[in-house]
């Protein structure tokens, strides 16, 4: 693992709080080399202040907004480096555009916004502040989904010709959300079961595969059926060049936590990784007997082996897979400190985070008129 050293410690701020924003701060010291040092946690004065505290941050960089946070960070001596940006859905493309502009890094929560409109936009700001963003695909993290992608780039599959992928989760029989909850409104999550965990899921084929969307067909459900947002969502693919594709994405399927499985076939053979096991790889060659690769061995690429923090034969979890995407993004801003960035920095984008969101507004597209085949580009 890469040693640190004080020179390329770096300072960040949080904007959010509850169990996402803490996922972020285990994960960001799993990691290393970065420092808590600013934050905005709730519009309640004593709230904020007390959060802060229970994290060690300073009085004078507790702030009572964003805008605020992001004005002052930069006319500091010593701002923050990059923000975390954990809040829901409606309020990333706000918070995310005062960050870009005032030049800081950002790492924000998916889905990138709730509209396609605004994540084209958020894209362009990006682009014309030549900002470093990254978007939080924590399953992408995990080193063996890394290693699917390079065995597919390096010919192994052969064509590919169909990829299957889902995300099955109960918690919505097993888990009692407010009325008031912002997930239930579509206007707050720009959607159900899609924008939460669907995502996930369609970053995960995009990925490891490469593979281009050329056109969607959607189906949704919800359960119980009054709920104003979907509960489940199933997709057929078709992607460009041929290839075919099913994602299914459910919040009902009792008995399943939080199931992720995918499988991606070829002319040449197929590859499947589960959620369950992250460390192991099935490669299925035609012809051949069955083939599972374990993350952190030696026959792995060594890119790929500096992504396990465990020996060979231990189990990963959620927050070695977030702090492998933390890794890059802050070797980004370091080297950009350093003024030599080498262009070599495998995280998800604001690139990545503008393909969710077309996802999404092809599924809600599709639903509209009556779960009938729509262009991804619309």
């Amino acid at each position: 693992m890469e040693r640190k050293n004080a020179r390329d410690q770096l300072h960040f701020g949080i904007i959010g709080k509850g169990q996402v924003a803490s996922l972020h701060l285990r994960s960001v010291a799993l990691e290393g080399g970065s420092v808590l040092s600013a934050g905005c946690f709730s519009r309640n004065p004593e709230r904020n202040q007390e959060q802060a505290a229970l994290l060690g941050i300073s009085k004078e960089r507790v702030y009572a907004s964003f805008g605020e946070m992001a004005e002052v960070e930069t006319t500091r001596p010593d701002p923050i480096d990059f923000v975390v940006v954990t809040t829901p859905n409606y309020s990333h493309f706000e918070i995310a555009s005062a960050f870009l502009t005032h030049g800081i890094p950002v790492l924000c929560e998916k889905p990138l916004t709730t509209s396609l409109e605004q994540a084209e936009a958020l894209a362009q700001t990006v682009s014309e502040t030549h900002g470093l963003f990254c978007v939080n695909y924590t399953y992408s993290g995990y080193p063996m989904l890394h290693q699917a992608q390079r065995m597919i780039q390096s010919g192994l599959l052969g064509t590919l010709i169909r990829v299957v992928v889902e995300y099955q989760q109960d918690r919505q029989f097993m888990t009692n959300l407010p009325d008031g909850d912002w997930r239930k409104d579509p206007l707050s999550a720009g959607s159900g079961c899609t924008a939460d965990i669907g995502v996930h899921a369609w970053h995960l084929v995009s990925m490891v595969t490469g593979l281009k969307a050329q056109r969607l067909m959607a189906l949704f459900s919800s359960k119980p059926e009054q709920l104003p947002v979907e509960t489940d969502v199933t997709a057929t693919v078709r992607y460009q060049g041929g290839a075919s594709g099913v994602l299914i994405a459910s919040k009902t399927s009792i008995g399943h936590n939080c199931d992720i499985t995918l499988r991606v076939y070829g002319t040449l053979g197929s590859l499947e990784w589960t959620h369950s096991a992250p460390q192991k790889l099935i490669f299925s060659p035609l012809g051949e007997p069955v083939r599972i690769y374990s993350a952190a061995n030696p026959y792995l690429c060594p890119d790929i082996r500096e992504l396990s923090r465990l020996s060979s034969g231990h189990m990963e979890g959620l927050h070695d897979a977030q702090a492998n995407i933390y890794r890059p993004f802050i070797r980004n801003i370091q080297d950009r400190k350093r003024g030599c960035e080498s262009g070599l920095y495998d995280y998800p984008t604001i690139e990545d985070g503008l393909d969710g969101v077309r996802f999404l507004d092809a599924c809600l597209r599709s639903v509209r008129n009556n779960s009938q085949w729509v262009d991804f580009f619309a």
